[in-house]
């Protein structure tokens, strides 16, 4: 949702999810996809344990509007295989194209770092296409993470400081220590994050 925002594409754009927020106008698009449960009613380790429950009995963690994919008939579905319980999965998208009657083409966009995420915009580009919009997008980006790691590169030159080791979570209760992109983030800010690994899952780890 971000990237199409950031691309320009937000009059295209016709349907979100329950995790859509940002940019704030995002949050006057259709919701057509929303938790199957209250997690506003549970703490963290509730919805964890309701979310293992449902995945044990094989009962849906997202609910589809039917009326509103239907109003909207989609030419493209952006979707991710990277989490099951963070957003859409292969169930839902599947679900979609049931209530659709057609199967409308569904871009997978799975990025395990933060150049992915840079390659995921230039294939939002070239799908929609806008290619150069995206190219100018990741280059933007790219400049911007150049600048803070020559800032970095020259503040330690001087100063000699000792690396930060920051421990970045996804879930309190259990602990979920980040992965994906996130070890990466950190590193290109000066810090050092030892239990996550870039590109890989995150993961549950015992108290």
């Amino acid at each position: 949702t971000e990237i199409l925002f950031e691309l320009g594409l937000d009059d295209e754009l016709k349907g979100v999810t329950h995790e859509c927020i940002y940019p704030i106008k995002a949050l006057d698009k259709a919701q057509i996809i929303s938790p199957s449960f209250d997690v506003n009613s549970l703490n963290s380790s509730e919805i964890d344990k309701k979310i293992r429950d449902l995945s044990i009995n094989k009962k849906p963690i997202f609910i589809i509007n039917s009326k509103k994919v239907k109003e909207i008939r989609p030419d493209l579905i952006i979707s991710q295989n990277l989490c099951e319980v963070c957003a859409p999965f292969d169930r839902e998208i599947h679900q979609i194209f049931s209530v659709l009657g057609y199967n409308p083409k569904n871009l997978e966009i799975n990025p395990k770092s933060v150049y992915d995420i840079f390659d995921s915009i230039i294939v939002i580009g070239r799908e929609i296409g806008n290619i150069e919009k995206a190219q100018l997008l990741v280059n933007r980006l790219t400049k911007r993470i150049r600048h803070i790691e020559q800032i970095l590169k020259d503040f330690d030159n001087d100063n000699k400081v000792n690396k930060q080791k920051i421990l970045c979570l996804e879930w309190i209760s259990p602990f979920f220590v980040a992965s994906h992109w996130v070890p990466q983030m950190v590193e290109i800010v000066g810090g050092i994050h030892r239990i996550g690994k870039t590109g890989a899952a995150s993961r549950v780890i015992p108290i």
